[in-house]
């Protein structure tokens, strides 16, 4: 039995060599899939990992460490308050757009540190100082950006030219000077971290409140809103749907809002949902509506 076996597996070349190629190409996928999981999970906690805290303090309605619900600034004194603590320092994260001096825009993962203990900051600098963090308007960036930021970068001759240690870039229309190189983990939204203190990141990060106040003062007849509530908690985000809700019960205005919150869903009285830029399907009524805010929860 076994000799037939064999003379049936080695006998036909064609099939033989398929058998082996197709074994080779299940063990290739079978050992490159468990790393990039591995890979992909590791950039879900970089900032953790970069960030060297044993305890994080989160909004409970936070899903995972990349949800960046904000907290109040009297949660700090609230914690620091905890029998057993001995110190507690705020510490923003948020995803932001930088502006290049060629005019052309980044994704960075925005971190501010306590100005007085810059607890949280990385552990390795390749260049410059983390003291000269706490000057006016500096931030310090990770290798992986200096990367994306010299990208299109020329000399007036035309050489590629590559940013470095005084080269400023543009965060929310605040200039500011590159201090520091810093050695981290990549982020899982792909863009390179920058840091910065505390008090320059609340400042950097847009105020959604008072955009959407902007919006409503001038009485528009279409409203468009990206993403209203995303840096909002649960009872802010609530508000915030309400009040764009009372605006449509005048018959000539119109709100549009594009969001990925399911919470947001209740308040619409007509839904398109798309994926890859097509619109799959377009509910009409109420109850159809009730029903994917159920599915998505």
């Amino acid at each position: 039995m076994i000799r037939l076996a064999l003379r049936m597996l080695f006998g036909d070349r064609g099939k033989y060599l398929l058998l082996v190629s197709g074994l080779t190409f299940s063990t290739l996928l079978m050992t490159q899939f468990p790393s990039v999981f591995c890979g992909l999970m590791t950039w879900t906690y970089a900032n953790m990992f970069n960030s060297r805290s044993h305890i994080w303090v989160m909004d409970p309605k936070a899903e995972q460490s990349l949800d960046s619900k904000p907290l109040r600034d009297t949660d700090v004194n609230r914690v620091r308050s905890v029998a057993g603590v001995a110190w507690a320092a705020p510490y923003f994260q948020g995803t932001l757009q930088a502006r290049m001096p060629d005019g052309n825009f980044k994704l960075v993962t925005l971190v501010g540190l306590d100005a007085t203990t810059l607890a949280g900051a990385p552990a390795l600098l390749l260049q410059g100082s983390l003291d000269e963090l706490r000057l006016p308007n500096t931030v310090i960036t990770d290798e992986f950006g200096l990367d994306r930021f010299s990208e299109g970068q020329q000399y007036p001759d035309g050489a590629p030219r590559r940013i470095g240690l005084g080269d400023t870039i543009e965060i929310n229309d605040r200039e500011d000077r590159i201090v520091g190189v810093a050695k981290t983990r990549r982020s899982f939204t792909g863009g390179p971290f920058v840091f910065t203190t505390y008090d320059r990141a609340v400042l950097y990060a847009p105020q959604q409140r008072v955009a959407i106040a902007r919006a409503l003062v001038h009485e528009p007849r279409v409203i468009i809103c990206d993403e209203p509530t995303a840096s909002l908690d649960r009872e802010n985000g609530q508000r915030v749907m309400a009040l764009l809700r009372d605006v449509v019960r005048d018959p000539q205005r119109c709100v549009v809002v594009v969001t990925h919150d399911p919470r947001t869903y209740p308040f619409a009285d007509r839904m398109s949902e798309m994926e890859d830029g097509r619109i799959l399907r377009v509910l009409q009524t109420p109850a159809e509506i009730a029903a994917v805010h159920t599915e998505k929860l």
